[in-house]
């Protein structure tokens, strides 16, 4: 009896406490049970769109939830709009094939118990396993070794498990990456990755005291890749120099989970346990019509078991990538007129990504700077060539699968940068230059958009040479080239292979004339005029009269008197003053002459008077050169009457003393 009551008091003791653990009182004094725990263990996105969910439903006891089907899950979040589950399958109510990689680290500081303990542990996991369930077995020291591909022979794993050698650093990163690239050739669809590592990556020390890594793979991408990849992490950090951040990373990137192990006698359990997990596991299909382009969506799951709904369990999805994406920044509205960076966002998960950058012009026309999702590449528009242009952009992931994307922009214009020596200062072309002068012009180019082609030079928009040849020297022949006198404009125009030009004009003051040539004065002849001897005039003879007588003298009739003869030294001499006047004028033609030369030649050093001013003082010079000629003739008219008059004079004079 009192057994029986011992019994049934023991057996009070443990449901009690039960109970209350798997009961609770509502407010209406009902009691219901504790929700079941859902816990998301996996998501892989390698198969996108069709994306495959690991979940395990435990009751109160953490006893698996089986029996649950499509209609049993729902999702939410903001990838519930574009996904739907279409198939649930349960591991060992299916009997579904796992597939696992263990992942073991034998670095020199797992020497003793902690390897030991491993082997244990990972000897009792491949026990655990399913028939149809196959393992695999990676180490990692200095660097990362397969040990056993995929088997299903439970035998041969635990005689390898035994035997595996150990010693050396700690390629952690490596180890990681290449158990989870390992897990990607699993017969199974259903696979994980177990690691064990008992410190942080080390690779030895530099010579400067710095930690060198043992992992070709950095920290960073060996995290970028396990979430891309979507293969289940279970992390398990044994003692205390384990990098617990690194681990819970991993696992949290996959959807894993962390484990901690203080000691190596903790290694078995936690073991046993992450076995039991992938046994009971859900295998939730989900078709998700997203694009592949890495967005990241969040996504609820929950259940509703013959327990209660269960918990709302909380994951992310980031589509793949499998093949690369460029994404081109947006177009420019206006020509590039100043230097401008384009970036371009290059994604892919089969990295490293080979890129390469196709320009329609030389491609030494810009440079390129690449980081890891990102390729900015600067151009300076006066490097380039005007007009529109055309960017592509290769990028090529490790499979070879390839994209591209262009992009389009306008180049502007820039003017030609030049100068021309040679140009007289100030723009002054003036003096006297014999007729073969030329004036020696040369282009000093500083900058053009594109090749020269020609230059060409003009004067008053008229070409007057074309020079294809740097440094575009030309000689322009002075009188064919300028007017003598007077602004003009000299124009310099470099024409380049774009068809665009840029002129410079240059205004001259020009005022140039040939040497002057002696011209001898007019000799102006005087013909003599014959001098006319003047008439002797006769002497009055006195004839004696007879001595009076007292006869009365005859009175005789009076004889007539001659006229007087004309003195013919006092008419030329009163003609002198006119004859000299004449001489005067012819004089004065002549200094007006010799001065009108020294005119002319002043006129053409100073190269100031313009031709009709020249034809008028030629005008003027004819003038008085024909009216001092027009005295001449007067005055030697005027000579010839007198001579003339003298001589009928004299000729009446000696008819009357005869």
């Amino acid at each position: 009896m009192r057994k029986r009551v011992f019994f049934i008091f023991f057996a009070l003791f443990i449901v009690i406490p039960i109970a209350a653990i798997t009961s609770e009182q509502s407010d209406d004094g009902d009691i219901t049970p504790p929700e079941p725990q859902l816990t998301i263990s996996g998501l892989s996105t390698t198969d996108a769109p069709t994306i495959i969910l690991n979940a395990n439903v435990q009751d109160a006891f953490g006893q698996h939830v089986g029996g649950l089907g499509v209609d049993d899950f729902t999702l939410d979040g903001d990838l519930a709009e574009f996904a739907r589950i279409i198939a649930v399958d349960n591991i060992t109510d299916d009997d579904l094939p796992l597939s696992v990689v263990l992942v073991i680290d034998t670095s020199s500081s797992m020497t003793g118990t902690p390897i030991d303990t491993a082997r244990r542990a990972a000897t009792r996991f491949v026990d655990a396993l399913g028939e149809n369930d196959t393992v695999s077995l990676m180490t990692f020291d200095n660097r990362v070794t397969l040990v056993q591909d995929f088997t299903d022979d439970k035998a041969l794993m635990r005689e390898i498990i035994a035997t595996f050698r150990f010693g050396g650093q700690t390629a952690l990163y490596d180890g990681a990456v290449l158990g989870i690239e390992q897990a990607l050739n699993a017969p199974s669809e259903r696979r994980m990755v177990v690691l064990l590592g008992d410190g942080a990556e080390y690779g030895g020390v530099s010579e400067t005291g710095t930690i060198l890594p043992a992992s070709a793979t950095s920290r960073a991408e060996s995290l970028r890749l396990a979430g891309v990849r979507g293969v289940p992490v279970y992390t398990i950090g044994l003692g205390f120099g384990a990098d617990r951040s690194y681990l819970e990373a991993l696992a949290s990137a996959t959807n894993g989970r962390y484990y901690e192990s203080p000691t190596p006698e903790t290694l078995e359990e936690i073991y046993d346990e992450i076995a039991a997990r992938l046994r009971t596991q859900y295998i939730i299909t989900i078709d998700a019509d997203v694009p592949l382009d890495g967005t990241e969506y969040t996504l609820d799951l929950s259940a509703t078991t013959p327990l209660g709904a269960s918990n709302v369990a909380s994951t992310t999805l980031r589509a793949p990538i499998p093949v690369p994406i460029v994404r081109t920044p947006p177009a420019p509205d206006a020509p590039l007129d100043d230097l401008t960076t384009f970036t371009f966002e290059i994604l892919g998960d089969d990295q490293p990504l080979a890129v390469d950058v196709v320009y329609s012009r030389p491609a030494e026309l810009f440079t390129e700077a690449r980081d890891e999702d990102t390729l900015s590449i600067t151009f300076d528009p006066r490097d380039l060539p005007p007009g529109e242009a055309l960017l592509r952009v290769d990028a090529t992931d490790n499979t070879g699968d390839a994209t591209s994307a262009e992009l389009r922009f306008d180049v502007a214009a820039f003017p030609a940068e030049f100068g021309v020596i040679g140009v007289p200062e100030g723009g002054q072309l003036s003096g006297i230059f014999d007729e073969t002068a030329t004036l020696p012009l040369s282009v000093d180019l500083q900058y053009a958009q594109t090749p020269v082609e020609r230059v060409v030079y003009t004067v008053d928009g008229e070409t007057v040479a074309t020079v294809a040849e740097a440094p575009y020297a030309v000689d322009l022949p002075l009188f064919d080239t300028f007017a003598p006198q007077g602004e003009q404009t000299l124009g310099v125009r470099v024409e380049m292979a774009s068809g665009e030009s840029t002129t410079l004009e240059i205004p001259f003051d020009v005022s140039i004339s040939l040497p002057p040539t002696a011209t001898p004065s007019p000799t102006v002849t005087f013909t003599p005029t014959p001098t006319t001897e003047p008439t002797a005039t006769p002497t009055t003879t006195f004839t004696p009269l007879p001595t009076a007588t007292s006869t009365a003298t005859p009175t005789l009739p009076p004889t007539d008197t001659p006229p007087p003869t004309p003195d013919i030294a006092a008419t030329v001499q009163a003609g002198a003053p006119a004859i000299q006047s004449a001489l005067d004028n012819i004089g004065a033609f002549s200094a007006t002459q010799q001065a009108q030369a020294t005119t002319d030649a002043q006129a053409e050093l100073d190269a100031q008077a313009t031709a009709d001013a020249q034809a008028e003082i030629d005008a003027q010079r004819e003038a008085e050169r024909q009216a001092a000629l027009d005295n001449i003739r007067a005055t030697q008219t005027v000579v010839a009457e007198v001579r003339a008059q003298a001589e009928l004079d004299a000729q009446a004079t000696a008819d009357a003393q005869a």
